[in-house]
């Protein structure tokens, strides 16, 4: 006998239609029982908590609409559901009511935070500027100290230039007053002798730093080396360009002679002395002549006798058409010399004094408004005071 077939159907069998809608997820819960889990890549219902008990992110997108639920199919609720229609889970909110106070407190304390940071880079700035200073302040005394050195060291070179002139000037001195005779080698010495201070070894040494006594001592020495140095050339140059004139003088110191007489003559209101140039003169030291020639005006030469004692001062002609006898009185050099001084000896003799005074400066007991210190004074007590600083390196 033929095997009947039997027709099952499921859906008339579980008591289930094609029309029946899906069951809700929602449902009474049975008081003590754990709640059911919800269907895989459902999100659970706000105030449930997952099963792991950590909260979703915070920052997790969230959709604009949370559906209801799956979609599910009317005509087959047990057919598999999509991914891309099943709605993402949704994190759970959390929100944090913040009062006013609070906010103010924020705000006060970011204000503290920020002056606090402004205050901080002020005092970094300022203390950096500081030790800035200090550090420029450092290098320019370092600077002063090693520039007094260098000063001391150029002074102390002109000190012994002006030392070495000062023995030159008093041995000439010494042999043209005393033995009257020329120094030979005077203007070859001063040749190599150079006084080479001045102002300009001043720059870039900053003296600003050196006491201010100090510095007007430096250029005061400055001033006067270089004085001292133009009038030793000067020297230099007068003493082999005029030898000749020079050696005149020293002749004429040496053996002095009579250039000039005194003769006596009438005036309206009685005898009156001429004073006159002889045109030939004679050594004072030896014989001297009876008959004197004098230069008269425009270089006229007169005749003269030379007076010897009793005379008059003039003797009428005897005769007619002849010329009165004139009487002349020899004058001393010693006389002419100390009232009328051969300018070029005199411009020597003022020379070597200067000179003098500024390598030595005045002698003791000068008045205070005409004391002058010398060069080699200066040099020395400048030479103390600059090692005495150079010494603090």
């Amino acid at each position: 006998m033929a095997e009947k077939k039997v027709n099952i159907d499921l859906k008339t069998r579980l008591g289930r239609a094609s029309s029946l809608k899906a069951p809700s997820t929602t449902g009474t819960p049975v008081p003590g029982a754990a709640p059911p889990p919800p269907p895989a890549g459902i999100a659970p219902p706000p105030g449930i908590v997952q099963p792991s008990g950590i909260p979703a992110p915070p920052f997790a997108p969230q959709p604009t609409q949370r559906p209801a639920g799956p979609k599910i199919k009317a005509d087959d609720p047990f057919q598999a559901v999509s991914a891309d229609e099943v709605a993402a889970p949704r994190p759970q909110e959390i929100k944090v009511e913040i009062g006013h106070e609070v906010v103010q407190a924020q705000s006060k304390g970011r204000l503290y935070i920020a002056i606090a940071a402004v205050a901080a880079a002020l005092l970094g700035t300022g203390i950096g500027y500081a030790l800035g200073g200090m550090s420029a302040k450092a290098d320019e005394n370092k600077r002063a100290v090693q520039g007094a050195g260098e000063i001391a060291v150029g002074v102390e070179k002109a000190k012994s230039s002006i030392v070495a002139l000062a023995d030159k000037v008093d041995g000439a001195a010494k042999t043209m007053f005393k033995d009257k005779k020329f120094p030979d080698k005077f203007a070859k010495d001063l040749e190599g002798i150079t006084i080479d201070f001045s102002s300009g070894d001043l720059a870039g040494k900053n003296i600003n730093k050196l006491k201010p006594a100090t510095v007007r001592a430096l250029f005061e020495f400055a001033r006067d080396a270089q004085e001292l140095d133009a009038k030793r050339d000067w020297l230099r140059r007068l003493f082999e360009g005029r030898r000749a004139a020079i050696e005149d003088i020293l002749t004429g110191a040496q053996n002095p002679k009579i250039n000039y007489i005194l003769f006596v003559g009438k005036a309206q209101k009685g005898p009156v002395g001429t004073f006159a140039q002889l045109k030939t003169p004679f050594e004072f030291n030896k014989d001297w002549p009876d008959k004197l020639t004098i230069l008269g005006t425009n270089d006229q030469e007169i005749a003269t006798e030379r007076y010897k004692g009793g005379e008059p001062f003039v003797k009428p002609a005897k005769r007619e058409g002849e010329a009165p006898t004139v009487y002349a009185i020899p004058i001393e050099p010693d006389g002419i010399k100390a009232e009328f001084p051969d300018p070029l000896g005199q411009r020597i003799e003022d020379e070597l004094k200067n000179v003098a005074l500024l390598i030595r400066g005045t002698p003791p007991g000068t008045p205070a408004t005409q004391e002058k210190t010398g060069l080699i004074k200066m040099a020395e007590d400048l030479i103390q005071e600059l090692k005495t600083i150079g010494a603090a390196r």
